[in-house]
């Protein structure tokens, strides 16, 4: 298959209690995952702290002003 610019369509939106992403497809079959991490006083924060599961290591971290871990983006070209 020869090289070409990617047109990525949504198909599939995730939502934890601390990160949510969303995955992409190429009709060329190479997918693009993106995932975020919300946290307070960022884009990313949704409604009050209602969203973050007192069970949740990473969520307890966040609420004590741990960093934000940057946005993680991967792509997997297809095979040929």
């Amino acid at each position: 298959m020869s090289p070409h610019e990617h047109t990525w369509r949504v198909y599939m939106t995730s939502d934890g209690c601390h990160a949510f992403g969303t995955d992409y497809a190429c009709d060329c079959g190479a997918f693009k995952s993106v995932w975020h991490e919300r946290a307070r006083n960022t884009k990313y924060l949704l409604g009050a702290d209602d969203w973050m599961d007192t069970e949740c290591a990473r969520c307890l971290e966040l609420q004590a002003g741990a960093p934000v871990a940057p946005p993680s983006i991967s792509i997997h070209e297809a095979s040929s």
